[in-house]
């Protein structure tokens, strides 16, 4: 969907509300392959002021004058998903709006050069939205993201995540600007750690390849500080780590089992790179129906994960048994007060893993960021 059938759809769903007609369902006059995944989500009541922030938010850049994230599209994307009301989202906008950067311009001299030729040049972001949002606006959304997660794809972790997780998000509300924004985003930040070896390992369960981690005193574990990235790519580059890597093997179950492992190794030391896994994770799921080698994938997902583990100090990994946490109701009335991006986003992804994995770990991890358990 273009931005001028995104604004008609903007404004038909006003007009409808402000009618009580029944709201218009998001991409129906989008091309369909079929597959499920290519639907947009479910219009929620909060949709029509989810859209009306997300305008706003695409004028600003996707990163701070920091050098961190601008975490508030993604946040608002989860406050919507978990429930959160007109009133709440708009509070939650003014919290972090002001904060943000103008959206950069493109100073890059022209090229005929493809898009991916610029991967993981920070400038070259403003260039990225827009050859995403020309691509969108003349391919089936679906479409876009196969070929563009062809070159993504082993740069999963790029930022902490959060390129990846920006990505999910867009996916998962059907905002086709926003989905421009994630995609130029990753790609401007697009770095992958060492190569990942195609061939595959011996050992399916990701929580022992963790504890060898763990108890290698060669490989130790680096916890001297820095941001998420700078502890993730630390921790890949120490003696031992490409072969924990390289031993997993790829099977049916592996994403569910990575779910699990992220959410353990936050339970065991509520770290915010940590927390990055477990997020990280989510996103992975949203968007693997799009991505064309999934066993490398899982591979490159498990890689990210080890170097959050390791980073973090290999920490060990929580029981996977323990007093049941508090109800869904209560974790998610507390996530909707809060204006922490990570609080909103964690009970967001915890609640969407624990849809596929059943059990209350992923509630459990929600509950102990929330300080409910």
């Amino acid at each position: 969907m273009d931005a001028f059938r995104s604004r008609r759809l903007f404004l038909q769903v006003g007009a409808c509300t402000a009618a009580g007609l029944a709201l218009p369902p998001l991409g129906d006059d989008e091309p369909s392959t079929g597959d499920q995944t290519e639907r947009d989500a479910p219009l929620s009541p909060t949709r029509l002021k989810l859209a009306e922030l997300l305008v706003r938010v695409h004028a600003k850049d996707a990163e701070l004058r920091t050098s961190s994230t601008n975490h508030l599209p993604m946040a608002l994307c989860a406050l919507a998903a978990i429930g959160g009301t007109d009133a709440q989202l708009a509070r939650f906008f003014e919290s972090e709006f002001p904060t943000l950067e103008p959206f950069p311009k493109d100073e890059l001299p022209a090229d005929d050069h493809p898009w991916y030729a610029r991967l993981g040049e920070r400038a070259a972001f403003p260039r990225f939205v827009a050859h995403f949002r020309a691509e969108l606006a003349s391919k089936p959304r679906a479409d876009v993201l196969r070929e563009a997660l062809v070159h993504l794809e082993p740069a999963l972790a790029a930022f902490a995540f959060h390129g990846l997780i920006r990505t999910a998000y867009a996916v998962r509300v059907g905002d086709a600007e926003e989905l421009a924004h994630g995609l130029g985003f990753w790609a401007s930040r697009a770095a992958p750690f060492a190569a990942i070896d195609t061939k595959d390992g011996v050992e399916p369960d990701p929580t022992k390849l963790a504890a060898v981690l763990r108890q290698d005193v060669v490989l130790g574990a680096d916890t001297s500080g820095g941001s998420v990235m700078i502890r993730m790519a630390a921790a890949t580059k120490r003696p031992g780590f490409a072969a924990a890597v390289s031993a997993l093997r790829v099977e049916d179950a592996t994403l569910d089992r990575l779910s699990s492992l992220a959410a353990r190794a936050y339970l065991a030391n509520g770290n915010l790179t940590t927390l990055h896994g477990v997020t990280g994770t989510q996103a992975y799921r949203v968007l693997e129906p799009y991505v064309a080698d999934r066993n490398r994938a899982r591979r490159t997902l498990w890689q990210a994960l080890a170097s959050v583990y390791l980073g973090t100090g290999a920490p060990e990994l929580a029981p996977l048994d323990a007093p049941a946490p508090p109800s869904w109701d209560t974790v998610l009335g507390a996530a909707r007060e809060r204006l922490d991006d990570h609080d909103v986003k964690l009970a967001d992804a915890a609640r969407e893993e624990e849809r596929v994995l059943g059990g209350a770990l992923h509630r459990r991890a929600a509950a102990k960021r929330l300080g409910l358990g």
